[in-house]
């Protein structure tokens, strides 16, 4: 996944909690190398700079609660 689609997933998450009216934070000093942390509600994941892999989304949504369907 490149820049631009981890970006388009961020945003993705964060219209998502404002229609759910949740707290969404994205916070890339929090995470080594490559990677930031991305907080929704109570729960908490890191994403990485460049490629993600489909499993490692398919990780991240369950850390965050988010179902992929609704993704």
């Amino acid at each position: 996944m490149s820049r631009s689609e981890r970006k388009r997933i961020l945003e993705a998450s964060q219209t998502l909690c404002s229609k759910k009216r949740v707290e969404f934070s994205f916070n890339p000093s929090r995470g080594k190398g490559s990677h930031g942390e991305v907080r929704i509600g109570g729960f908490r994941t890191s994403v990485q700079h460049g490629e993600i892999p489909r499993g490692t989304l398919a990780s991240m949504l369950r850390d965050l609660q988010i179902d992929r369907r609704r993704f």
